[in-house]
């Protein structure tokens, strides 16, 4: 008997593998990135992507979550105010993360 299986897990091992591949490469070339920058230049970029990610992650105020509760009429107008917002806040917070790695730099 044949077991077959489903899209959805289909789908998971997919992105799954993605991600491991993707990572996989950052494993490999992290040294020789790290000899052509040194540790300096290096520790900026983790400083610069450590805020990117606390920026992804509560960029849009959690406001994704009121997608899924929107009525079809109003969905794009919700969803161009919720890009908005992140955009907002994206672009405030990003001359601070840059003004925070020219100093540190430059110590």
């Amino acid at each position: 008997m044949k077991r077959s299986i489903s899209s959805s897990i289909k789908n998971v091992a997919k992105v799954s593998f993605g991600t491991l591949f993707g990572q996989l490469i950052s494993i490999i070339s992290f040294p020789f990135i790290t000899r052509i920058y040194g540790p300096e230049i290096i520790g900026l970029w983790t400083i610069i992507n450590a805020c990117a990610t606390l920026l992804v992650s509560v960029g849009d105020l959690g406001l994704t979550s009121v997608l899924m509760m929107c009525e079809d009429g109003g969905l794009k107008k919700m969803y161009s105010a919720v890009t908005l917002i992140s955009i907002a806040i994206s672009l405030l917070c990003c001359p601070a993360v840059l003004v925070y790695c020219y100093f540190q730099k430059g110590t």
